[in-house]
């Protein structure tokens, strides 16, 4: 059977370039968020092999296979959604396919700098990934988008990546997107708002002051 979806569920979409460090990001945010890991590279590992196929037919299943992983029971209060939408037209797609089944769209996007000091990654790699990037951040907007510091320890990644949901939180609980989640798990909300994030937050309370509001 499929989810039953909760209304504004997180949506947490995380971009990363190879050697980014996501993989400790994401354990750490699965822990604090008690939010399964979607990787696309698993759901997405047979999907536009064939020959022949046009790019748009090859963007709409990598859309459907990602939503169907969506729809089951565990991601009903939402997801971490590992290196998906690819592009624009996926990016597209897949906020059209959310607002249908969950009744909102992707939360926030965190995208990881690299820190890719005595490593392997061609320049053709992150090129590629910084213009897919780039196209992202256009569709979602500054106030969805987070650039992490790969540069920074695991534990301080984690803390600017929690703050930056915290702040969709602010944001959210305002009215600036009355669909999308209300409230975060009590953990999350345990995190300290640094002035700058608080001022990228506008200002507004954290999410526990905004609730007792």
């Amino acid at each position: 059977k499929g989810s039953i979806p909760r209304p504004g569920a997180m949506i947490c979409v995380l971009i990363g370039p190879p050697c980014a460090g996501k993989t400790a990001l994401v354990q750490g945010l699965t822990s604090k968020l008690g939010l399964p890991h979607v990787a696309a590279s698993a759901v997405l590992r047979d999907v536009g092999k064939e020959e022949g196929r046009s790019k748009e037919s090859i963007d709409a299943e990598h859309v459907e296979r990602v939503m169907a992983r969506l729809r089951e029971p565990d991601c009903a209060r939402g997801c971490i959604l590992d290196n998906f939408p690819h592009n624009m037209k996926q990016a597209k797609g897949l906020e059209v396919a959310l607002e249908q089944h969950f009744g909102s769209g992707v939360v926030q996007v965190l995208t990881k700098r690299c820190s890719c000091a005595g490593r392997e990654v061609t320049a053709e790699r992150l090129q590629r990934w910084a213009k897919n990037v780039a196209a992202l951040r256009g569709f979602y907007g500054p106030e969805r988008c987070t650039e992490l510091d790969g540069s920074l320890s695991s534990e301080e990644v984690l803390a600017q990546a929690c703050r930056a949901l915290e702040c969709s939180n602010c944001n959210n609980s305002r009215g600036r997107d009355a669909r999308a989640v209300g409230h975060l798990p009590h953990l999350l909300q345990k995190q300290p708002v640094h002035k700058e994030d608080s001022a990228r937050c506008g200002g507004l309370p954290g999410p526990a002051a905004a609730a007792a509001g």
